[in-house]
């Protein structure tokens, strides 16, 4: 079975650590020259019950949609699904996917990354397709997941740049990224047709690369 596939350009990450985005090469996830999807089987675990802030979405009605369209529905989403917009083979790769767990950054998270970054780099991130690509599918993990099961993973790795770490408890949850900044889900457990949704109050970022070791002489 195969799994939802990265092109196989190799990856430089971009650095958003320290105020500043160091764009260090190309970066590409799944949504950039994907082949066709063949998703695993959705989880066969009833998943829990939304929870936290979440009265702005209609969530009985999300369950039916694919999960490009629930995250639409969402007001707090907006900056979100405008770039998941302009990314048409990403939002079709995440669609046509069975089983997803999507960490959602809130207008809030995508405005603390703007103050940390700067607007130019902000905009310059958020403008490049490559870039912009890597960090939504850095927010999405193939393999659906509701609060206790991530709690009991502990781990997530995401469709680009690596791993998530979670900690705390399935109504109090933290998310770490490898660079080491944290987000806190705001609310979770949302269903859409092929997804679980959380919504949270930062941008994960990942770690700078480490700079090769030159060889001794």
């Amino acid at each position: 079975m195969h799994r939802i596939r990265m092109r196989a350009t190799a990856l430089t990450l971009t650095a958003v650590a320290a105020g500043a985005v160091a764009c260090a090469g190309p970066m590409t996830a799944p949504g950039t020259g994907a082949g066709p999807v063949v998703a695993p089987a959705a989880s066969a675990t009833p998943m829990a019950a939304p929870y936290g802030d979440c009265a702005d979405l209609p969530v009985a009605e999300l369950g039916d949609r694919p999960v490009v369209a629930a995250l639409a529905e969402s007001p707090r989403l907006k900056t979100l699904s405008e770039a998941l917009g302009r990314m048409p083979e990403l939002s079709a790769t995440l669609d046509a996917a069975q089983a997803l767990t999507v960490f959602a950054p809130t207008e809030a998270a995508f405005e603390g990354l703007r103050t940390r970054v700067g607007d130019a780099e902000f905009e310059a991130l958020t403008g490049d397709a490559e870039q912009l690509d890597g960090l939504l599918s850095y927010h999405v993990t193939e393999k659906q997941l509701d609060a206790r099961g991530l709690v009991d993973a502990g781990k997530t790795t995401q469709l680009a740049w690596g791993d998530v770490t979670v900690s705390g408890s399935p109504e109090a949850l933290t998310l770490t990224s490898t660079d080491g900044g944290t987000a806190a889900v705001v609310c979770g457990n949302v269903r859409a047709a092929n997804a679980t949704v959380f919504l949270v109050d930062a941008v994960l970022t990942p770690a700078p690369p480490t700079p090769p070791v030159p060889p001794m002489s």
